[in-house]
């Protein structure tokens, strides 16, 4: 992360990347989709929830698409716990390729 976060100064926790269907699928129906997510918890309807947080809610990972639109190629940003919007990366492939080993931070 290039900003500070509620989680550390330099970097954000992921317990993992949601696939697209499934029981922990992005469009599952049964109160663990993206959609019921940002309901629950308050996050801005701009997108997708993506990843899975270790703090079970209270941040969150998106494709954020209130710049490209529906059928633009959307960025990926953190969602902190104030609900503030902070870049990660300006598109999947590139988060995909920041990622790393969590053992590289204290």
């Amino acid at each position: 992360m290039n900003v500070s976060t509620s989680w550390a100064p330099d970097h954000i926790k992921i317990a993992g990347i949601r696939g697209i269907g499934g029981v922990w699928g992005i469009d599952t129906l049964d109160g663990m989709g993206s959609s019921q997510m940002i309901a629950e918890w308050g996050y801005p309807d701009i997108g997708v929830v993506v990843c899975d947080m270790p703090s079970a809610g209270h941040d969150a990972v998106m494709l954020d698409y209130s710049q490209c639109g529906p059928q633009g190629e959307p960025s990926v940003v953190y969602i902190d716990e104030d609900r503030s919007v902070k870049p990660v990366a300006p598109t999947f492939a590139a988060f995909l390729g920041a990622l790393q080993e969590c053992s590289l931070f204290p």
